[in-house]
């Protein structure tokens, strides 16, 4: 079912009759069937393989629409209805993924003007038949746009959406298998990058490149292990060739700048290993994103006036104590074991960081978004001065990230 008041322009043939009785196709017709096969091209939505209780899957992905796209709502929504047509008499299943959604100004102002024609135009069926809707990847940078879409829907048709912070907690209702999101957005989570790093021998090793405020991490990918720690200060030389993906790192052997040593257990390697780096990327891209980050690591550094590292004892809901290490990176929280990352939770998925009431020199709560229940971490060091370096990272990353801190994270101190 749908309202032809809407589209009916764009579903008529555009043609006219000449003298001789034949047709001849407009030039605004031929303009549509080449915008119609951007959007189909784009594969902005799509419907994918069937959920655990077999109803289809609709997927969004958001930062494949374009602002071209919203221009046009007549030719979007006959686009957008000839996808959904596949589910609108069965119940179905719909994920609208954010992972790095970029929502301009013009697209916002797009979507707000252009919102209630595409819930007027479908008709009852499309929403009675929804079963549940998942927003994957919120943010608060994107949540002011979710929140203008649920003002125009129902209360019943909101009480279908949730939102989903780890994309891995869709096998819960669809199988691993049929999950469709793009790679990119299942490493939405943290960033980090993945590179061949050959070592003085020649030998290639797959590692993963990670930034903290202060220092460039090397993990291997298979164990998680953080095989070594470089601090910023020790990089001496960046260089890279115009058509190459290669990076060429040099560190200097002794850096009086160095300060405190990493709490991690460290790691031996080669001398030249430990002057000269080299890391073949994944494409010239992610070179450039890694020389990028390496730049603006540094010329923040003298910003960071807290401990990246701190000693704690985590308590899991069964009141077992682990001993950890809590190592703050640009994006993320690194639970680790020793040298060995346990978890690393992205700052996006922490929702509270809090003082215990009782004993606010040592104990902490920390609320994750994909949790209900908080953690305690008991400080060997100063809770205060965690909370303060874990809040001040966590403001400094939504910044960066345009996104509304007073939506994001309750920091509470007591």
């Amino acid at each position: 079912e749908i309202r032809l008041s809407l589209v009916g322009s764009e579903m008529c043939i555009r043609d006219s009759p000449n003298s001789s009785g034949t047709l001849i196709a407009s030039s605004a017709q031929h303009d549509d069937l080449i915008e119609t096969q951007a959007l189909e091209k784009a594969r902005f939505l799509f419907v994918g393989p069937p959920t655990k209780d077999n109803n289809p899957v609709v997927w969004l992905i958001v930062n494949r629409v374009k602002l071209e796209f919203l221009t046009n709502i007549n030719r979007l929504v006959t686009h957008v209805f000839k996808i959904m047509e596949e589910v609108s008499k069965s119940r179905y299943v719909f994920i609208i993924d954010m992972s790095w959604a970029t929502i301009t100004d013009e697209m916002k102002t797009a979507i707000a003007e252009n919102i209630p024609k595409m819930f007027s135009t479908f008709g009852r069926n499309y929403k009675k038949n929804l079963s549940e809707a998942y927003v994957v990847h919120p943010t608060a940078y994107t949540s002011a746009l979710l929140t203008l879409i649920r003002s125009f829907a129902s209360q019943k048709l909101r009480s279908k959406i949730h939102d989903v912070y780890n994309w891995k907690d869709l096998m819960s209702i669809i199988p691993l298998e049929n999950i469709l999101l793009p790679e990119a957005s299942r490493s939405f989570i943290t960033k980090s990058f993945q590179v061949s790093k050959v070592n003085a021998k020649g030998k290639s090793q797959t590692r993963l490149i990670k930034f903290t405020p202060k220092s460039l991490l090397n993990i291997d990918p298979k164990t998680k292990n953080i095989q070594n720690e470089r601090p910023l200060t020790e990089i001496e030389d960046v260089s890279a060739y115009f058509n190459s993906n290669e990076i060429c790192i040099r560190f200097c052997e002794n850096n009086p700048k160095e300060g405190k040593k990493s709490i991690l257990k460290s790691i031996t390697s080669n001398t030249m290993d430990s002057v000269f780096r080299r890391y073949v990327c994944e494409s010239k891209q992610e070179r450039d994103e890694i020389i990028e980050s390496i730049f603006m690591c540094g010329f923040k550094y003298d910003t960071i006036n807290f401990s990246t590292e701190f000693k704690v004892v985590k308590v899991n809901h069964a009141g077992k104590r682990q001993d950890r290490i809590f190592k703050l990176t640009t994006d993320s929280l690194l639970n680790c074991d020793e040298s060995k990352i346990q978890s690393e939770i992205s700052f996006s998925g922490i929702e509270e960081v809090s003082l215990d009431q009782d004993n606010p020199n040592d104990v902490l709560w920390l609320k994750f978004k994909s949790e209900r229940k908080k953690r305690k971490i008991i400080c060997v060091e100063n809770a205060r001065t965690m909370v303060r370096a874990l809040t001040d990272a966590i403001e400094k990353y939504n910044t960066e990230h345009l996104f509304d801190v007073s939506k994001n994270t309750n920091v509470i101190f007591v």
